[in-house]
């Protein structure tokens, strides 16, 4: 189990997290009028919460691709919605 005060699961989160704010931060967001009612904060939040999990679940599991595989596979969720990931109606591939 991944507990305590200063946990890893803890520790992890909070860098995922500083590090989504950092950049939220430093960039203009590309439809700021669709994000309106989300502060960065809460952006930051949202995908750190997906991305905290996922590398928590891989460790705790066993998972055995490398780094770089999982590092690959989660920089193109990072960049592609869950829309973009599957065959549906209205998407641009059918």
């Amino acid at each position: 189990m991944i507990e305590g005060p200063n946990s890893f699961d803890h520790l992890m989160f909070q860098f995922i997290y500083d590090t989504l704010l950092t950049l939220l931060n430093k960039y203009p967001l590309k439809s700021p009028a669709k994000l309106q009612i989300l502060s960065r904060e809460t952006i930051a939040r949202f995908y750190t919460f997906g991305l905290a999990d996922s590398v928590k679940y891989a460790i705790i599991h066993d998972i055995t691709y490398t780094p770089e595989e999982i590092a690959a596979a989660y920089d193109y969720l990072i960049h592609n919605s869950a829309f973009d990931l599957m065959e549906h109606q209205g998407s641009d591939d059918t």
